[in-house]
């Protein structure tokens, strides 16, 4: 029998995971195992944002009366910059969908992703979206301030996002909560969610280490609050509550200035690519997954091509 008939079958069984697995990872942007469902005022501040035209995209958190923080990862597709028109943010509201009751809807009118961003890195994973008008505070939708100080391990913080409470489902239409303790940073298991890698001086190390809570299956951008300030914005979600398993933020005390500078830019007529400075780098990346992929795809070309030719 020829190798080709042999592995002819292999081949396209390890063509069609590679293709898949980036896919799998884009697709679903949130989803919180564990949680409950959040009530009342407990999560003003989290916002669904939202691709033009298709369905929930990634979680974010109100600044000011016109900004939203998110992961720098929630504004690229792919490598590319995503433009402002793209994308439509639900505030106020525990339901994700645009068209619930009582949910105020923005347009985007610029996105400015940190200028050190690097999808391929974890580094400098944050963006800031300007809104299309201010909106006004209430007790379901209020802005978030952001942290001064960095939290103390073992502090113990709330993580609200929308998404699956398993591994398989889909994302849930309505808000979750999570309460998540601040971790130490040289710790194993955080540096077993930052992929074997020492955690930056701009990243948190924060999750419950009980079985079955935690964040999944990239929840990007959702905000971890400590003491009713915003602390951090989740790039990378770790073990999806298993044991001992912690989720990485990026740490918004480190790029305080970068983001309160993009709250005091204009807009400049719509969204592309931010600019300034400020912050340093840190935060989570995001491109890991995609990237292995790639790596993976690049060695293993070759040599599927000569096993179909013999």
């Amino acid at each position: 029998m020829p190798w080709s008939a042999v592995f002819s079958p292999v081949i396209a069984s390890v063509l069609c995971l590679l293709v898949a697995a980036p896919l799998g990872a884009s697709e679903w942007q949130s989803r919180i195992v564990g949680g409950s469902n959040a009530t009342g005022n407990v999560c003003p501040h989290a916002v669904a944002i939202r691709l033009v035209g298709r369905d929930f995209h990634c979680n974010g958190a109100l600044i000011t009366n016109q900004d939203v923080v998110t992961a720098g990862q929630c504004v690229y597709n792919g490598n590319v910059l995503r433009n402002a028109s793209e994308f439509q943010v639900v505030l106020g509201s525990l339901a994700s969908s645009n068209s619930s009751s009582g949910s105020t809807i923005r347009s985007v009118t610029a996105v400015w992703p940190h200028p050190s961003y690097l999808s391929n890195a974890r580094v400098n994973n944050v963006a800031v979206l300007r809104l299309n008008g201010t909106v006004q505070s209430s007790t379901s939708l209020a802005p978030v301030q952001l942290s001064t100080a960095d939290a103390a391990v073992n502090r113990t913080c709330t993580l609200c996002g929308w998404g699956a409470n398993s591994t398989a489902g889909r994302p849930l239409a309505t808000l979750q909560r999570l309460d998540l303790q601040i971790q130490p940073r040289n710790a194993t298991y955080c540096t077993k969610a930052n992929d074997n890698v020492a955690l930056l001086i701009g990243q948190i190390c924060a999750g419950d280490l009980t079985v079955g809570r935690g964040a999944c299956n990239g929840d990007l951008g959702a905000p971890l609050v400590c003491d009713a300030r915003l602390q951090g914005v989740l790039t990378i979600v770790g073990g999806c509550g298993a044991l001992n398993e912690t989720s990485i933020f990026l740490n918004t005390v480190t790029f305080r200035d970068w983001i309160n500078n993009r709250t005091q830019t204009s807009a400049g007529g719509g969204g592309g690519t931010g600019g300034g400075s400020g912050g340093g780098t840190g935060g989570g990346g995001g491109g890991g997954a995609a990237q292995a992929v790639m790596q993976t795809w690049v060695v293993m070309m070759p040599i599927l091509i000569l096993l179909a030719l013999k």
